[in-house]
């Protein structure tokens, strides 16, 4: 049986608190060759349009490869997909493994990102972004900004996030990838292409003088390898065929009933109809 814990890791796959570094393996490399095929599959599908095709890592979905077109974006990984139809403005969230999937409007994922960022914050002191140096990113010029979040007396976090403009995304898809980053909607213009996080954490000394001592954790949840012009199949947008409707988020994540029984009862439930996915 999953502990309540696991559960829990699962529900906040998207949002939540960071479970893998950007430097872990995939977690099952016999996955790989089927991913691939996927990958193929969006590409080669029915008719195209022009797109950008990112190569990405973030943190909690892993190496991914994100499609990007007037149409929405579509994000594939071997532990998650996403799709983000612009037209229809519904975001849908699934697993090839378990053949399931749920569906927020993109309204909905917002709202849930800032309320879930908001009771993760507990932010006592948070300064403006400010530019703190310009470098290159996967060869592209960035700015780098900085951020201080003072959290107790013993916590203070640092975000340093690199944006350029030498890459043009549609807003929905920006958005979806600052959320994705459990960023709120105050952030500097342009495209996020790397985020760290530094958690430094004061304790006193327990010498003569009680000196505080700092220790500082840097953690890369986010970066973009590439961006490349390639066109896109439009049916990459369209959720595809042969899904169960899930009746949480976790339960897109989970094979069977057994793997269930500690789910909490305050789970998102999404829509039964698939209009318009």
């Amino acid at each position: 049986m999953k502990s309540k814990q696991a559960v829990m890791a699962l529900l906040c796959l998207l949002l939540l608190a960071p479970a893998m570094p950007l430097n872990a393996q995939p977690p099952a490399a016999n996955k790989a060759k089927k991913a691939e095929g996927v990958i193929e599959d969006v590409r080669k599908k029915g008719a195209t349009v022009p797109g950008l095709v990112l190569k990405q890592q973030f943190r909690f979905v892993g190496k991914s490869t994100s499609y990007v077109s007037a149409l929405g974006i579509r994000l594939q990984s071997l532990s998650m997909s996403m799709i983000l139809n612009s037209k229809t403005k519904k975001i849908s969230v699934f697993s090839d493994d378990t053949k399931k999937y749920c569906v927020y409007t993109e309204d909905g994922w917002m709202k849930r990102s800032k309320v879930l960022l908001a009771n993760n914050s507990h932010a006592l002191e948070r300064t403006p972004w400010k530019l703190k140096a310009s470098e290159k990113v996967a060869g592209y010029p960035c700015k780098v900004y900085k951020r201080t979040t003072k959290q107790s007396e013993e916590l203070t976090l640092e975000d340093f996030l690199w944006v350029t403009t030498e890459v043009e995304l549609p807003n929905d898809a920006k958005k979806l990838i600052f959320s994705l980053l459990k960023l709120d909607a105050s952030v500097p213009d342009g495209v996020p292409v790397r985020h760290e996080l530094h958690k430094i954490t004061f304790t006193k000394s327990t010498g003569l003088h009680g000196q505080k001592k700092v220790q500082t954790v840097k953690d890369r949840d986010y970066e973009t390898f590439s961006a490349v012009k390639e066109p896109v199949a439009g049916s990459a947008y369209i959720m595809p065929s042969g899904y169960k409707l899930a009746g949480s988020e976790m339960e897109v994540f989970f094979s069977d009933e057994q793997d269930l029984m500690d789910e909490p009862l305050d789970v998102y439930k999404p829509s039964s109809s698939r209009a318009d996915h």
